[in-house]
């Protein structure tokens, strides 16, 4: 556990942002500070069809890593995301960073970014997780259902 999590132009190289914000959150102590600085502008090396590559195997690890959806969040929907992530933004503002800056070199690419600094909140709870279930499947009434409630009346 650290008191403070400190992020550098990390949210936009995530496939999926929500992951790794609930991985800092993680991370942290019960009040601990996370400060990011960076661009929302999201590159992921291999896409496919929104989703983050599929790496068959990891040859070092020998094991399987599964496909996941990637997710791009605004500067607005990520703000109404992280309290219920279980983050209290106490700072924001834009800031003007450069990026792979050679002092030689006549280019150099400067980034208006956001950056802002939280606490570590308890996360809103969130409704359980029904895996495997279709989104609706506590609105359908099987056919024996059906049957049981005229049989009632």
């Amino acid at each position: 556990m650290w008191d403070c999590v400190a992020t550098c132009f990390l949210l936009d190289a995530t496939a999926h942002v929500l992951h790794t914000i609930r991985h800092i959150h993680y991370l942290l102590k019960p009040n601990g500070l996370w400060t990011n600085v960076g661009p929302l502008l999201y590159h992921h090396a291999d896409r496919e069809m929104g989703w983050s590559p599929n790496y068959s195997r990891d040859k070092r690890q020998n094991r399987s890593f599964p496909r996941v959806p990637i997710v791009e969040l605004t500067l607005e929907e990520l703000k109404t995301a992280l309290p219920g992530l279980g983050f209290k933004v106490i700072k924001g503002e834009y800031v003007r960073t450069s990026y792979n800056r050679d002092p030689h070199s006549l280019m150099h690419t400067v980034h208006e970014c956001p950056a802002f600094s939280c606490l570590k909140t308890e996360p809103v709870p969130l409704p359980p997780r029904t895996r495997n279930k279709p989104p609706n499947a506590n609105l359908v009434q099987t056919h024996s259902d059906k049957s049981s409630e005229s049989t009632t009346e």
